[in-house]
């Protein structure tokens, strides 16, 4: 499986990263290493988890509150978003069909 990250996606991971960093040295480097670990894992597993909105899926990231938004198409994982757990699926759907191309 080959593995794309929408530009936002990347901008997202990013934003967080940053932020964790001014709270606390290192700690951003901690969620870019987790988000690593994830896209590593979803390359071997893109069906781990079930579809839940539409043909989008959501894997958790672990010990921060957020999760990866992706979708499997062919043989292509697509990264769409990394958004707050908390954050409505309105955020979610507004992502969805990005960077698909």
């Amino acid at each position: 499986m080959r593995l794309r990250v929408a530009i936002a996606a990347q901008r997202d991971v990013f934003r967080i990263s940053n932020r964790y960093d001014r709270l606390v040295d290192g700690l951003g480097d901690e969620f870019l290493d987790e988000i690593g670990r994830i896209y590593s894992f979803l390359k071997l597993h893109p069906f781990a988890r079930r579809a839940t909105l539409g043909d989008t899926r959501r894997w958790p990231v672990r010990r921060f509150p957020y999760m990866v938004l992706y979708a499997v198409e062919d043989e292509t994982v697509y990264v769409l978003a990394i958004g707050h757990a908390r954050r409505g699926p309105r955020f979610w759907r507004s992502r969805q069909g990005v960077a698909r191309k």
